[in-house]
């Protein structure tokens, strides 16, 4: 009798620990750090990411969300029908997206760069990881479709979370002419379980009382996101990049992306480039393979046509 009442002891304490565990797990991700626009600003200058940036024509553009959540943006004005939505990674702000609006303005697209929820110079709220960042990304496509007309085309282009909440994204809409995927993951629980014993040094169970806190504080599942789902079904065409030494989100996320894409598709693996580092370790094929890829599929709309 004894020994059993000890057993449940130890087992409620366990249960316990692991319960405060996996609460300051979850607050860890959806609470992360958040870089200013000035460090953001001195990190990409440093690696001659900024280009002409200064000299294009720009408008301040705040867009609100489908909960009132007030978006903080910039719309880089390039005078023609094509647009381009481009969002950043976990834990920095829409300047890191420069170097890739820089690309598109060579190519002629207008370029909208903003921040992701919870960063940047949006109210802190916490970051969802996919959840409601994907229904930003089409309030965002919405507010363009209103503003210059339904004649526009508009791309996608997204980095780490923003790759993985603008593949989402085209769960909740298909009205986008392509999407560039760079380094994003595909399933919320399987990074979160590889991660937790590399950064947090935590058994990749704990994820379940994450999950835990997470329904109960904001009625979602960390496994529930799982942007691969979406691909099946998806028809806008994809251009996968990942770097191959990536350690955070690893090259087989977007290896299991692409297999899973039934649409048009094309993948670069980077040699060299650890996580979200492809274009900094090759910016000059990281352009090539945009430009050819986006030439491909205007051959395509044009035969189309004819």
């Amino acid at each position: 009798m004894l020994f059993l009442r000890i057993l449940l002891i130890i087992i409620i304490a366990l249960l316990l620990i692991c319960l405060i565990v996996g609460y300051g797990t979850m607050r860890y991700v959806i609470y992360p750090k958040r870089r200013t626009y000035e460090e953001v600003e001195q990190i990409e200058k440093s690696k001659n990411n900024w280009g002409d940036y200064d000299t294009c024509e720009k408008e301040e553009w705040n867009i609100k969300s489908f909960d009132g959540y007030l978006l903080h943006g910039i719309l880089i004005k390039n005078n023609s029908n094509k647009y381009v939505i481009v969002t950043h990674g976990y834990t920095y702000n829409m300047l890191g997206s420069i170097k890739y609006a820089n690309i598109y303005y060579k190519l002629g697209y207008n370029v909208y760069i903003y921040d992701l929820r919870h960063f940047g110079e949006n109210q802190k709220c916490f970051c969802s990881m996919g959840q409601y960042e994907s229904r930003d990304i089409i309030a965002v496509q919405e507010a363009m479709f209103q503003r210059f007309g339904d004649d526009i085309t508009i791309g996608l282009h997204g980095e780490s979370l923003g790759c993985a909440s603008s593949m989402l994204a085209l769960g909740l809409s298909q009205r986008f002419e392509f999407f560039v995927a760079d380094c994003g993951f595909v399933d919320l629980k399987k990074l979160l379980s590889d991660l937790s014993w590399k950064v947090l040094h935590l058994p990749s169970f704990m994820v379940f009382f994450t999950d835990f806190w997470m329904v109960l504080l904001h009625h979602y599942r960390f496994s529930e996101i799982c942007p691969i789902d979406v691909l099946e079904k998806n028809k806008v065409p994809i251009l996968f990049f990942h770097g191959a030494d990536d350690d955070f989100i690893i090259p087989s996320h977007t290896k299991q992306a692409f297999e899973a894409c039934k649409a048009y598709k094309q993948m670069y693996i980077i040699e060299g480039a650890k996580h979200a580092q492809s274009y900094e370790k090759d910016p000059v094929g990281y352009e090539e393979k945009m430009r050819s890829f986006l030439a491909h599929l205007n051959n395509i709309r044009k035969n189309d046509i004819v």
